[in-house]
């Protein structure tokens, strides 16, 4: 049996960890860290939690062909998931300011606005009356000021211009070495790493004439 050493156990070591045990390969995670699960860790300091988790997944809808894949892993074993009514919600203080989708554009961006004007001066009270908006971004705005496809808040949104944007995982020069991570290919995120944890045994199984196994 063949061995694959993965180094670092985030998203995409997990997936790429099991698809190789998943196609009769050996795998060993290597993990500099305490704690494993890369961006999906908290921790403990001072007295404080501190959570550098998600706070939302990417691919979670039935019968998707991506919740399969986070189905395959495990990774929603006994995990409940919750669809708000409204998309993002922003704490601040006592204010909550909600948003939402199928909402008219402009009066949607007004509410908000002001919104967070009346956070802030509820907040510092010496600036009542000092606060102006200028804009709310929304991925419109995105689109404007930056050119970003339909507005994708990562600017590298595959496009039939942006191919060269996607990594093989290969490094030329270093034989029997792939990488796999969120920011491999577009739109980057855990779902991204997870699809490459998985790629890059699908591609050491053609290598090996294997076929692959999901």
């Amino acid at each position: 049996m063949k061995k694959i050493v993965i180094i670092v156990g985030g998203i995409a070591g997990f997936s790429a960890g099991i698809f190789a045990r998943l196609n009769g390969f050996e795998s060993l995670i290597l993990e500099k860290n305490h704690t494993i699960g890369g961006e999906c860790t908290g921790w403990e300091r001072n007295g404080y939690h501190i959570d550098g988790c998600i706070h939302w997944l990417v691919g979670t809808k039935e019968g998707t062909g991506l919740r399969k894949l986070w189905d395959r892993v495990g990774a929603l074993d006994g995990v409940e998931i919750y669809h708000p009514e409204s998309f993002l919600a922003v704490e601040y203080g006592d204010t909550t300011v909600h948003f939402y989708r199928e909402l008219d554009w402009l009066q949607e961006k007004n509410r908000i606005g002001v919104a967070i004007i009346s956070a802030m001066e509820n907040r510092f009270p010496d600036m009542k009356d000092k606060l102006e908006v200028l804009d709310v971004a929304t991925p419109q705005t995105y689109q404007r000021y930056c050119n970003a496809y339909k507005g994708a808040f990562m600017g590298f949104w595959p496009t039939i211009q942006g191919k060269e944007l996607n990594h093989t995982g290969n490094i030329k020069g270093l034989d029997n070495m792939w990488l796999s991570g969120q920011w491999l290919q577009p739109p980057g995120g855990l779902p991204t790493a997870l699809i490459t944890g998985k790629d890059t045994i699908m591609r050491i199984c053609k290598r090996e004439k294997l076929d692959f196994k999901v």
